[in-house]
């Protein structure tokens, strides 16, 4: 029974990860489980069998009532603090997708006319004919606001920019250098480009026409 125990704390606490970040240690999912489904099943898979190896070796109903209260009090902590992580997650990765969308259709634009778009909403419209090149335009899962958009003098370069939540450069493997691979391996690149900061907690795209 006690290993039973060990294997049900083991499930209970395997979705969960210690992190160095900002000069202390967190409590974070790990980045495979982002499934909130998946975190439950593995936590209540756990729970069941710690429950089984506590009402087999316990004796007392009050010390067994008592300990899956304290194990589901610290658990449940644990679980509604990660889904704030995931929540995180799923926007900052709603956001990446969003500018390479922005980013196809900019370039589709370019492939029409010869030079990228001065605003980011005409993409949903009809430009001399073609178009639109973008069903709608995304805008900020949270916030709701258009993203950030420079162009170049010479409309032959453009910068997009996304606020990300849960960046910073201690919790998220920053990099020296211009560009990073990040978020499904799209590139982030950092440092001033056509004014914009694009440095961490921003996430940004530059696209330079060949």
């Amino acid at each position: 029974m006690l290993l039973v125990g060990i294997v049900g704390l083991v499930y209970a606490v395997a979705p969960f990860v210690y992190k160095q970040c900002n000069g202390g240690w967190q409590i974070t999912v790990y980045e495979k489980l982002y499934n909130p489904l998946v975190i439950t099943v593995i936590i209540i898979f756990g729970l069941i069998l710690v429950f089984i190896a506590i009402w087999k070796t316990s004796r007392s109903i009050f010390r067994k009532v008592l300990i899956i209260f304290i194990l589901l009090t610290i658990l449940s902590s644990i679980f509604l603090a990660s889904l704030n992580n995931v929540r995180i997650h799923t926007r900052d990765s709603r956001r990446a997708a969003d500018l390479g969308q922005l980013r196809l259709a900019n370039e589709l634009y370019f492939s029409y006319f010869g030079q990228y778009i001065d605003k980011l909403e005409d993409l949903a419209s009809k430009t001399n004919g073609e178009g639109p090149m973008i069903g709608e335009t995304p805008k900020d899962p949270y916030t709701k606001q258009s993203y950030d958009y420079r162009l170049s003098a010479d409309k032959k370069s453009f910068v997009l920019r996304s606020l990300m939540d849960g960046w910073d450069n201690n919790c998220n493997g920053k990099i020296n250098g211009r560009a990073r691979f990040l978020l499904n391996n799209s590139i982030d690149f950092d440092g001033q480009i056509l004014g914009l900061s694009c440095d961490d907690p921003y996430y940004c795209i530059f696209v330079k026409a060949e």
